[in-house]
């Protein structure tokens, strides 16, 4: 990963650096204003490139941007209105996907925010939006239906975007081309599946799952019972971890008439392993480290240790 990502260099961290570029590079969509995004990065830098403070540092930014969006509302100004509301949901995303704890209530409200302001968003532009809630088990999952036209009720060729393991469906409009999709005449739909952010936020017991067949069923279900959706022309693109999980469903659904993968990983075990084994050496010197001082002893001795939770032993010999 580190190898194919280019580093601005904004921040020290690669993980600020990542996630401002993934906010930044929404520009061409309206989403994101190049001076607003640096304005933020200037206020995560001067309070210490913390998380609390990247959080802080875009959700201050969306704040300014949606005040911009209700004034220019205010003054009969929808198509600016609209870009400024995606642009805060945009922001607000940013600040919520780092707040630490996940699943805290501070995280549960800026994704609120977000969600409102690319709802808002969607009323201003100019294609047909429509927010819909897919049967899935006991529960919905929810989504966005797209089409270039609300009046135009004929059967189109229509892409499902499936989002990967840290996106969410409205990112996916985005990412996927959503906006280029419908200017070439297709149908889009994107949903959150089990385990995404909009379902997490819906249900926190909404894991993922690996027989991913089970989600996009329901997900073509829906699909199969409008009438502006032509079957025999759906295909399903799936991006990051999507790209692992659509290959599988297309393999148990012949509904799915083409497939567009971009994984990115090869191989996604290896990539986790990768990282587990880079991180597991500095995670074990910090628990040593902070569990040494009471049993520091004199050169030459030795002592036994309890692993706190386990029922493993250490013998620490001391030099």
């Amino acid at each position: 990963m580190k190898q194919m990502m280019l580093r601005l260099n904004v921040f020290k961290s690669e993980v600020f650096d990542a996630g401002f570029t993934r906010a930044m590079g929404y520009t061409s969509y309206s989403a994101a204003s190049i001076g607003e995004c640096f304005y933020a990065a200037d206020f995560i830098k001067k309070h210490g490139e913390t998380f609390a403070a990247w959080v802080a540092g875009w959700k201050e930014t969306a704040m300014r941007a949606e005040e911009l969006a209700v004034g220019f509302e205010r003054d009969g100004n929808p198509a600016a209105a609209g870009r400024a509301y995606l642009r805060a949901w945009n922001y607000y995303r940013a600040a919520e996907f780092a707040v630490m704890p996940q699943g805290s209530q501070e995280q549960a409200g800026l994704y609120r925010d977000s969600i409102r302001c690319f709802d808002k968003g969607l009323e201003h532009a100019p294609f047909y939006s429509e927010k819909i809630a897919i049967l899935y088990e006991t529960t919905t999952l929810p989504g966005y239906f797209f089409k270039a036209n609300a009046h135009d009720g004929a059967p189109r060729a229509t892409v499902v975007l499936n989002g990967g393991g840290d996106g969410a469906g409205e990112e996916m409009f985005f990412i996927g081309g959503g906006p280029q999709a419908l200017a070439y005449g297709f149908n889009l739909l994107v949903f959150h599946g089990p385990g995404q952010r909009g379902a997490l936020h819906q249900d926190p017991n909404l894991y993922f799952r690996h027989d991913w067949e089970k989600v996009l069923g329901p997900v073509l279900d829906y699909c199969q019972a409008r009438p502006d959706v032509d079957m025999a022309r759906l295909g399903v693109y799936g991006i990051s971890l999507g790209g692992f999980l659509v290959p599988r469903a297309a393999a148990f659904d012949k509904r799915i008439k083409a497939v567009a993968v971009n994984a990115i990983l090869p191989n996604y075990f290896k990539h986790w392993m990768d990282e587990a084994l880079e991180q597991v050496p500095g995670i074990f010197s910090g628990i040593f480290a902070s569990r040494w001082k009471p049993f520091r002893k004199p050169s030459g001795t030795s002592c036994w240790i309890r692993w706190p939770g386990s029922g493993m032993m250490l013998a620490l010999s001391f030099h």
